[in-house]
């Protein structure tokens, strides 16, 4: 069976073009748009489609569905996810879900955040308004301790960054997994001058100090980077089911709707384009991918 592609939900990024490797999806023409008012991918062969997922993989708002993965895909909560086309916290939600499914997590996984971090996923979910979602996930985890808790801790603005950076550094023995979002880019008009990352490599003292029991940094952009990330997630939940102290994984990702400049209307594949390229050249050789720490023996 093919790619199903729910057109309706699409944003139109274009993200899911080069994953194909056969070529087989374009979006549809300019005037050609769905009820969002954006373009909309097509599979132009369905004979062709070998369901490879690679596409899914990196889909941004949960409308591409393979039959090998349909479980973890009837996991994503896609009310709750961005509306801006390209924004990767709908790839994170969709890569923790089919980690969720594969490890058999689902029923066990508490996920705290920030209402504007914006992973929807069809597990229990704690949101709120401010930063005491920190200390809610800690305190929950040490009243349920049979429980997998999931943090997805913001690293978007200045102020956020260095609250993660604060909270990062006074953890030691909790036993819980960590996703540091890491999306806050500045950079000269045009993309031209390469990026100012706010707070720095932050990771660099954690993994310096060793009091983690694993850190590691992934993308989301191409279907292998997302496949990495999984792996990583995944290790860090298995970490934490073994009662290990705490885990962390950053994903580090542009934020097109502010690079762009905050366009109040459906942003084009075509400008995406141009921020996946000003990443690819200034923003991720910059910064060491993989994993950066791992002590195996931690306990």
């Amino acid at each position: 069976m093919a790619v199903t592609i729910l057109q309706e939900q699409c944003r139109g990024c274009g993200g899911c073009l080069p994953a194909c490797p056969w070529g087989l999806l374009h979006l549809s023409e300019k005037d050609e748009l769905n009820a969002r008012g954006s373009r909309y991918a097509v599979l132009a062969d369905v004979d062709a489609c070998r369901s490879c997922g690679r596409c899914a993989d990196v889909c941004t708002a949960g409308a591409l569905s393979v039959p090998a993965k349909e479980a973890a895909h009837a996991l994503l909560d896609t009310d709750g996810f961005p509306p801006h086309a390209g924004c990767q916290l709908g790839t994170l939600a969709s890569a923790i879900a089919r980690v969720a499914e594969k490890e058999g997590l689902s029923e066990r996984l508490v996920l705290f955040k920030q209402s504007a971090s914006e992973v929807g996923i069809h597990i229990e979910t704690h949101d709120f308004d401010g930063p005491e979602f920190f200390e809610a996930a800690l305190a929950f985890k040490r009243e349920h301790p049979d429980r997998l808790v999931l943090i997805v801790s913001p690293s978007a603005k200045k102020q956020s960054t260095e609250e993660s950076k604060r909270r990062y550094q006074k953890l030691s023995q909790e036993s819980v997994t960590l996703i540091d979002t890491c999306d806050w880019f500045e950079t000269a008009p045009g993309f031209s001058q390469g990026p100012t990352v706010s707070g720095g490599d932050y990771l660099a003292p954690l993994v310096e100090e060793g009091k983690a029991s694993f850190i590691a940094r992934g993308m989301l952009g191409t279907p292998e980077d997302v496949r990495k990330t999984e792996r990583y997630i995944a290790q860090a939940l298995r970490y934490q089911d073994e009662g290990r102290p705490y885990s962390l994984v950053q994903v580090v990702y542009p934020c097109f709707y502010r690079l762009l400049g905050r366009p109040q209307r459906p942003l084009e594949a075509e400008e995406l384009d141009r921020v996946r390229t000003w990443f690819a050249t200034y923003v991720a050789p910059s910064r060491t991918m993989g994993v950066l720490l791992d002590r195996k023996d931690a306990c």
